[in-house]
């Protein structure tokens, strides 16, 4: 039932991944020119921010829509929050190139 409920709504996870790494990206772009974060290396902050906007995504939309916070969601939260950095730090072409060469 999981699988299958993956499957017919995989279009809009990845629009959802897109969009978060679109935020993740604004988001660095606003900050990266601070004095705080002018020393720390910028692929370390998009990391950090990504785990901070999918988590926090997770535990507003489940309270928004009056679900359990359960610890493997969150735990799913922060796994997918490395894909969003990835896309974010890397784009869509990489993301897309290495699909075609595994998907052979």
């Amino acid at each position: 039932m999981d699988l299958e409920y993956l499957i017919l709504n995989s279009s809009k996870i990845l629009a959802l991944i897109g969009g978060i790494a679109f935020i993740v990206t604004i988001i660095i772009e606003v900050i990266k020119g601070t004095k705080l974060l002018e020393r720390v290396p910028t692929q370390l902050v998009v990391i950090i921010v990504s785990i901070l906007v999918c988590v926090i995504g997770y535990v507003a939309y489940a309270s928004y829509a009056g679900m359990p916070i359960t610890w493997y969601y969150i735990f799913a939260a922060f796994v997918s929050s490395f894909v969003v950095s990835y896309v974010s730090m890397y784009g869509f072409d990489t993301l897309n190139e290495l699909y075609q060469r595994f998907k052979k």
